[in-house]
């Protein structure tokens, strides 16, 4: 027997033919148990919509004072959220009025970084598939039944929770 034998090319054609397949449907199987990126602790998506029908959103890149690009090395922290600026010169009046920053983020369609690390109802580790757009911030929740019994309803009552907690851990602060 050679490899030039139409015996051994077929068995061997056979043989590479049930390997890809068998790789193919390791693959696949692997495939769904592999978190997206977006619902990954720390991953803050780019663009994402929240609920069918509703406007799309993404993350911060205007100033909400001027409207210009923001530069990250300026921000405030406030309201759980970090909340960047285009420069030194807006950081007084974010730290004035946080609530005003994130309203002007939620009529530009953008929201501002949060650094929420629980669910506002469990307590557990939040997970970013799951959460509530509320003026500006999103308040994140650690499943689909925390974020649709409890924190739609009251996305007020949440949103304070969250920033009381993060407060805890982050001081409202400027950048120098």
């Amino acid at each position: 027997m050679t490899l030039q034998d139409p015996k051994v090319k077929a068995l061997l054609a056979g043989v590479l033919a049930l390997a890809f397949l068998v790789i193919l449907g390791v693959g696949v199987s692997i495939g769904r148990f592999i978190v997206p990126p977006a619902a990954r602790q720390g991953a803050e998506p780019a663009a994402t919509q929240s609920e069918p029908g509703q406007p799309r959103t993404m993350l911060q890149t205007t100033c909400p004072i001027t409207g210009l690009p923001i530069d990250r090395r300026f921000f405030v922290v406030g309201k759980g959220q970090r909340i960047y600026v285009a420069g030194r010169d807006q950081l007084a009046a974010v730290q004035q009025d946080p609530e005003a920053a994130l309203r002007k983020l939620a009529a530009l369609g953008q929201y501002a970084e949060s650094l929420q690390t629980v669910c506002p109802v469990s307590g557990a580790p939040i997970n970013r598939a799951y959460y509530v757009e509320y003026e500006g911030r999103r308040i994140y929740t650690c499943c689909p039944a925390c974020r649709d019994n409890r924190v739609k309803p009251e996305p007020a009552k949440y949103a304070q929770q969250v920033a009381a907690e993060v407060a805890k851990t982050f001081a409202p602060a400027a950048t120098p």
